[in-house]
């Protein structure tokens, strides 16, 4: 039922984060603690059997070096869960709970695990538990909590509290807001040189639907994103 596994270290949520709140998502414990499953196809009593014994080889493989203290079950790809199977994964969680500070399901969908059983309710009324619509919803919960775990103010920090793009800008408006942005990205930096690092970009516009990057692609850019998301 596993279609992949990996230390979140290079996930990162939308939500936009300051300098120093970055520093401690990259430092050794911040995402890299994290380790996310993608489960696949449908779930039943015996390859939830499989998925316990890969989980608990994957959390003492990582003992002897930066051991876990999150998981992320990502379900987007799962296409039924039998009840046997959704009881076993209870239990997974109530054994896990003794291991990790929290376990994130991950439902990718609008209602829920394709189930009969109400696993939502059952794994949110465990303290250890958290259920996500989304893998970015996930990530954003445990980058506030690893961050809060050092300073609370950085998780609640906010890009639009340092600068706002108004959508009646005009060209000089979108070039001062570009330097703020630059700025804000690169606390303590000169000036000047913030000035003239903004003078590189152009205006560019793209439509609903067009590929700005790939992921794992070599970027050959960067972008400021003045209107849109």
């Amino acid at each position: 039922p596993v279609r992949g596994s990996m230390p979140a270290s290079t996930l990162r949520s939308s939500r936009w984060r300051g300098v120093k709140a970055r520093d401690l998502l990259n430092a050794s414990h911040g995402l890299r603690r994290v380790l996310v499953h993608q489960l696949q196809g449908h779930l039943y009593f015996a390859n939830l059997t499989q998925l316990t014994a890969q989980v608990e080889e994957d959390l003492a493989a990582a003992r002897s070096t930066v051991p876990y203290l999150f998981m992320v079950l990502d379900f987007t790809l799962v296409l039924g869960i039998d009840s046997s199977a959704s009881f076993a994964l209870l239990k997974l969680v109530d054994k896990l709970s003794k291991r990790l500070k929290y376990v994130v399901f991950v439902t990718g969908k609008d209602d829920g695990f394709p189930c009969t059983v109400d696993l939502s309710s059952q794994l949110e009324s465990r303290d250890s538990c958290v259920v996500a619509k989304d893998l970015d919803a996930a990530i954003e919960f445990l980058e506030t909590t690893i961050i809060s775990a050092v300073d609370p103010s950085l998780a609640q920090e906010t890009f639009f509290g340092l600068v706002k793009a108004s959508p009646s800008m005009g060209a000089g408006q979108e070039v001062r807001f570009i330097e703020e942005v630059l700025q804000a990205h690169c606390p303590g930096a000169d000036a000047a040189k913030v000035k003239r690092l903004a003078g590189y970009f152009k205006r560019r516009a793209y439509k609903d639907g067009d590929v700005v990057w790939k992921q794992f692609k070599r970027g050959d850019r960067m972008l400021i994103i003045v209107r849109g998301r």
